[in-house]
């Protein structure tokens, strides 16, 4: 697996799994392939509907969380602050681990008003391409150096 390192150090896969149009009875089984054969991205989102079957995966999977690079993307509905604040924690709940990578949603709308949310003291900006912007979000600001 190829890695390219962000601005803060971590590496993150050039190749992603994703999980977008996989039915939820199918998802788990499909997660848990793509980790066997050495994916080490998973990318998902809320609008997906099977984020608890991609968490389900990560949990049984054998591989140390921190070896996992996982994606998710906020519907466009959780913009503000509030709003995204409680959609993230769900996706962390859904995901069953303490952080994951965060996405601009599609057709270059930001997640859930970015400028107020993403300025809190659990996001950290990592990536910034005219293309996306990817953000760090944890429960708590582990050291990632």
């Amino acid at each position: 697996m190829e890695y390219v390192k962000l601005n803060n150090g971590v590496e993150m896969p050039l190749i992603s799994f994703g999980v977008y149009q996989i039915p939820k009875e199918d998802t788990k089984r499909c997660v848990l392939d793509a980790i066997k054969s050495g994916y080490r991205g998973i990318d998902t989102a809320q609008s997906y509907f099977n984020e608890s079957e991609v968490g389900d995966a990560i949990v049984e999977c054998g591989v140390p969380r921190e070896e996992l690079f996982i994606t998710t993307k906020v519907w466009i509905d959780h913009y503000g602050y509030e709003e995204c604040k409680a959609s993230v924690e769900e996706s962390l709940r859904k995901l069953k681990t303490d952080y994951f990578y965060i996405r601009k949603g599609e057709n270059g709308n930001p997640p859930c008003n970015w400028r107020s949310y993403f300025g809190g003291s659990v996001w950290e900006r990592i990536g910034d391409t005219d293309d996306y912007y990817l953000h760090y979000f944890a429960k708590e600001q582990p050291d990632l150096n």
